[in-house]
């Protein structure tokens, strides 16, 4: 019965995608005090929407945009295609393309922090370990550990630490501004599950 209740809680989409955002955040934790780490992120997206984002990471190097998908199975799909399609042992569904979700975010957080150089902010996809990718991408797709590895990699210098303060503190008002929206925000997520 146990072990029946354990692997319905770890299926449960909602539940699963949480402990994969939690074994994200665990993770990305170890990079250096340089980078500000900051999890499930809502900001304004638009006059009346909101964007959740999983984490954004604010360092001197850019502004790092991090999508988890904590999925059991195996994920195929391509850098411009609507959607993916996730393989499980019960059959397939369809995943919208994390990176045009991610890319959503995106604009929502340069309406918040500047239309900075589209550069400096680096779309990235975090799959759990349970997830195999048949993916062709730009964008970096993979585990936790890879994309950590991924965002070490950057090293030119585009923030002094004190600007690195300042778009968090822009990102922390932003967020502060909307915390009411949240529930509302959740409830037209769901909405659209159905």
């Amino acid at each position: 019965m146990l072990k029946f209740l354990v692997e319905s809680i770890i299926h449960n989409r909602n539940v699963a995608g949480k402990v994969g955002e939690l074994l994200t955040s665990h993770t990305l934790s170890k990079l250096p005090a340089e980078y500000i780490i900051r999890n499930n992120v809502l900001i304004p997206n638009g006059d009346s929407d909101t964007a959740q984002i999983d984490h954004v990471i604010l360092s001197p190097y850019a502004i790092f945009v991090v999508e988890t998908k904590n999925i059991h199975g195996r994920v195929t799909g391509r850098q411009n295609d609507q959607f993916w399609t996730v393989w499980t042992n019960k059959g397939t569904y369809d995943l919208y393309n994390p990176i045009r979700q991610n890319q959503g975010h995106i604009r929502a957080l340069r309406n918040v922090l500047g239309d900075l150089t589209p550069t400096v902010y680096v779309n990235l996809i975090v799959f759990g370990p349970n997830a195999t990718m048949q993916v062709d991408a730009d964008e970096l797709v993979g585990g936790a550990d890879e994309v950590c590895s991924q965002i070490r990699q950057y090293g030119k210098v585009r923030f002094t630490l004190d600007q690195v303060g300042v778009l968090d503190s822009w990102l922390r008002e932003a967020y502060s501004s909307v915390y009411g929206l949240k529930k509302q925000h959740v409830k037209k997520v769901n909405s659209l599950k159905r």
